[in-house]
């Protein structure tokens, strides 16, 4: 699915005199890595940490970029917990928290984004750069970009100018989340989406792997938003009812697209259908004889062809884990 916003390290400033003793201590104790800040960025994911390291806290609004930079993958309050538990805040003389970083994807219009939420928001407009060093602001800080979200970030990936700006954090993630399409479509102006429905049915109910598979697909091939998921029921025969896992989809792309794309992931390695993931356009179902190509009429070879496909575009590590997943499918596969 398409991710547009999510968390950006968190920053911890320690003044001190004793940076070499201190950075020895995070390296064994957090496996924490120094890095310059660029890297340190790009080494970051959601949960993970930035510390800087500085003698010069007190005096400054803001770091130096030849700071000591570290980076581990704890969160900041087990550090300070460690800190004071292992006895080393004898060596620390201030303690600084940076401002929460979230991260946002754009697409089209970059800045007509950044407008729009700056004067939203009443947000103060400052250059990357100084918003990540300049750990004394108050509020939080929003960056943009163009990226997927799912891969890792660097600094150049990132538009020029970010935003401060002095509301609750979770408050904000919460409506930036809600009203995803609103910032999308601000910035794609007059692009439309089409929304589509995915339902997931398996006798043998392993639902948690095929929904994980397909979040999996969706995000790493970038089609689309989830904006919404519930149970419901369906009713293949009259008077029939099964219980189905229902996905409210946004895309891009075509129902025809997305409806190859659920063939291919219908499918094991083997040519063994382990799943129905059905797709619904304004009500109506889409069905695989809507999606023929090269008069290939056979459901199953149709299916392989698709599968194929997806395959070739997904990367080793990922194309692992489906893997993994259609095996554990399998085990489920046993007959009353």
């Amino acid at each position: 699915m398409l991710s547009i916003v999510r968390e950006g390290p968190r920053i911890l400033v320690l003044e001190t005199d004793y940076i070499g003793e201190l950075k020895k201590f995070l390296e064994e104790g957090f496996a924490a890595k120094q890095h310059e800040l660029n890297e340190a960025f790009e080494s970051t994911e959601e949960g993970f940490s930035l510390i800087l390291l500085t003698n010069k806290a007190s005096q400054n609004d803001s770091c130096d970029i030849d700071d000591v930079i570290l980076v581990t993958a704890c969160d900041t309050g087990t550090i300070l917990r460690a800190i004071i538990n292992e006895k080393k805040s004898g060596m620390i003389k201030n303690v600084f928290s940076g401002p929460r970083i979230m991260i946002m994807r754009v697409f089209g219009n970059v800045e007509k984004v950044v407008g729009k939420i700056s004067e939203e928001f009443g947000a103060k407009r400052l250059k990357v750069l100084d918003l990540l060093l300049e750990f004394k602001n108050k509020g939080n800080v929003v960056m943009f970009t163009t990226k997927p979200l799912n891969q890792k970030m660097r600094l150049i990936d990132l538009y020029g100018d970010g935003l401060l700006i002095d509301r609750d954090y979770l408050a904000l993630s919460k409506k930036f989340r809600i009203e995803a399409l609103k910032y999308l479509n601000e910035g794609l102006e007059k692009m439309d989406w089409y929304e589509m429905e995915i339902r997931i049915y398996d006798r043998y109910s392993a639902y948690d792997y095929h929904y994980e598979k397909l979040i999996k697909v969706l995000e790493n091939l970038e089609l689309g938003l989830v904006l919404g998921e519930a149970w419901t029921k369906d009713y293949p025969r009259m008077f029939m009812a099964v219980g189905v896992y229902r996905l409210r989809f946004f895309s891009f792309h075509d129902p025809e697209y997305i409806k190859k794309v659920l063939m291919g992931l219908e499918y094991s390695k083997d040519g063994i259908r382990i799943v129905d993931y059905d797709l619904y356009f304004k009500r109506k179902h889409i069905h695989w004889s809507e999606v023929i190509e090269d008069n290939i009429r056979a459901r199953n070879d149709l299916g392989m062809r698709f599968r194929a496909q997806i395959y070739s575009r997904l990367n080793g590590r990922l194309s692992k884990e489906i893997a993994e997943l259609d095996e554990k499918i399998m085990k489920t596969r046993v007959e009353d």
